[in-house]
């Protein structure tokens, strides 16, 4: 063989290995971004340009750190590559503006586009409330400083410090409450709960904060979200999530009109004839599993909480039998499980299901609720005998346990002043108080407050609450509320002569209460 052959051959098989190492080395990489979801699209601020500091987040429900952050481009652009897959949320944060989130689920490998318009933070006109914390304090809202007010509308703050910045934010500016940037501003960081930290620098160990209302951008525009395509599968996705939370506001508009009639909360009722039906076609005509999928869990969400609508047993039954027990939806509202399951009209055959839930859901909050709700093995379910509790009296004057109730149907109320449905109840309780107390019927109310003296102050108002009441000393933390289960408020739990549930949740509430009291105490009276 000629030494050219020899040659050629040699080279020949360099090249081939050099080839196969080099398609080792980089075929890992193309087949991890074809494994990926990558979206991308632009964020401007409320005028169309990009804005000082803008950033874009992935998160999960129910997860206090999202999956990942970045910083957009100078000309708003921003790309997002994951492998993550289920529901996910897309939100949007810029200096000065409101924080916007877009859900988008995930379920292989794609690209999205989304684009993003923000709307301006919203301000308050009387600006005499506001405050400054910072580095100075940890960013502790409780220790925030007032600001003082100059002659000419600014209001001013001044510290010493030895560091090379200084970061601070705002409370009492914004009409939704909450803490935000500056007007003073050499840069910003971003806080990690949807706003922004003003940095400045200091001069001379001190630094003077000033805030001056007329240099806040006031617009009236709202956020405006757009996907690329227009009809493409992920913004139906968003639209029906988004039309799901839009059916509840005409409810909260006709119970405030009802609440500002004076009128008892017990005669409140709701006209959700529409929406049922509307839902129904929808679901009906869907084809895709996905679309069906989130189509009946907005159809849960009508019968969800007291005011809820009566649904279809038939489509209960359907949406368990469609969103499978570790689905990832199940994280936009846990409840709803509880709602298909009541609505379902036997809860035991389902017990695979839930505890399908406990054992595999991605979601430890949608595991927690399937447990404390519905495990087989849980303290608080109709039939057990109420776990056993010793709490003091809001005012240390007694001591209430299972033994000083003995004899009597009573009503054990976890609840809080800052809890709206609790609040909303308490007509209820008073109602069934008064009508039912020299039956042998009594309330234990046992508040979840940060301190005791709120609920004292609270019972001064319109609420007398002229039963036992007492205080949980730690919250949730407390191990009387841990052994009784409590994971949300309100929570009321019906027990009778003999310390046996006879009912909690639902059946305690609205018109509920006083349909399930009346046939406690009848019963308790033939006993």
């Amino acid at each position: 063989m000629s030494l050219f052959i020899t040659e050629y051959f040699v080279l020949k098989r360099f090249l081939f290995v050099a080839s196969f190492f080099a398609a080792l080395l980089f075929c890992p990489v193309v087949i991890l971004a074809q494994r990926q979801t990558v979206i991308t699209g632009r964020l401007v601020g409320y005028d169309g340009h990009p804005m000082i500091k803008a950033h874009v987040h992935l998160s999960r429900l129910n997860q206090p750190k999202p999956i990942m952050s970045l910083q957009v481009s100078r000309g708003g652009s921003f790309r997002i590559a994951t492998s993550e897959t289920g529901l996910l949320f897309v939100q949007f944060t810029g200096v000065d503006h409101s924080q916007e989130e877009v859900p988008i689920f995930v379920d292989g490998p794609g690209r999205i586009k989304i684009n993003m318009r923000l709307g301006i933070n919203q301000y308050r006109n009387d600006f005499s409330g506001v405050k400054i914390l910072g580095d100075f304090n940890n960013f502790s809202s409780q220790s925030a400083q007032p600001m003082q007010k100059l002659p000419d509308g600014t209001f001013v703050a001044e510290f010493e410090t030895q560091a090379k910045q200084f970061a601070y934010q705002l409370s009492g500016v914004r009409k939704s409450g909450g803490t935000i940037n500056g007007t003073q501003s050499e840069d910003y960081i971003y806080d990690g709960s949807g706003d922004y930290r003003s940095v400045v620098t200091p001069r001379n160990s001190r630094v003077r904060i000033v805030f001056d209302p007329n240099n806040l951008v006031r617009a009236a525009t709202n956020a405006d979200v757009s996907f690329i395509p227009e009809h493409s599968k992920a913004a139906r996705f968003a639209l029906i999530y988004d039309q799901m939370l839009k059916r509840r506001r005409p409810l909260s508009a006709a119970l405030a009109a009802h609440k500002k009639s004076g009128k008892p909360p017990y005669e409140f009722s709701f006209d959700w004839s529409s929406s049922l039906s509307d839902l129904s076609q929808q679901i009906a005509k869907e084809n895709d599993p996905l679309f069906k999928q989130l189509l009946l869990l907005s159809y849960l969400d009508l019968g969800y909480g007291t005011y809820g609508a009566t649904l279809d047993p038939t489509l209960t039954k359907k949406a368990l039998a469609e969103i499978g027990p570790v689905s990832t939806l199940w994280a936009i509202e846990p409840s709803l499980i509880g709602v298909a399951l009541k609505n379902s009209g036997a809860v035991a055959e389902y017990a695979d299901y839930i505890q399908r839930i406990i054992d595999d859901h991605p979601d430890k909050v949608v595991r927690n609720v399937a447990k404390k709700e519905y495990g087989p093995n849980r303290s608080i379910m109709v039939g057990k005998t109420v776990p056993a509790f010793s709490l003091a009296s809001l005012d240390n004057q007694t001591t209430y346990t299972n033994e000083t109730l003995a004899e009597k149907v009573y009503l054990i109320d976890f609840w809080a002043t800052w809890c709206v449905p609790c609040v909303e109840e308490m007509e209820n309780l008073h109602a069934v108080y008064e009508k039912y107390k020299r039956s042998g019927f009594e309330i234990l109310s046992i508040s979840l407050d940060e301190k005791p003296e709120t609920v004292m102050e609270f019972r001064k108002g319109k609420w007398k609450m002229p039963w036992l009441n007492s205080f949980a000393v730690g919250g949730f933390q407390n191990e009387t509320v841990k052994r009784f289960e409590i994971s949300g408020l309100p929570k009321p739990i019906l027990v009778d002569r003999f310390g046996k549930i006879i009912a909690t949740g639902g059946d305690l509430r609205g018109a509920g209460l006083r349909k399930t009291l009346t046939v406690a105490v009848d019963e308790a009276a033939k006993q």
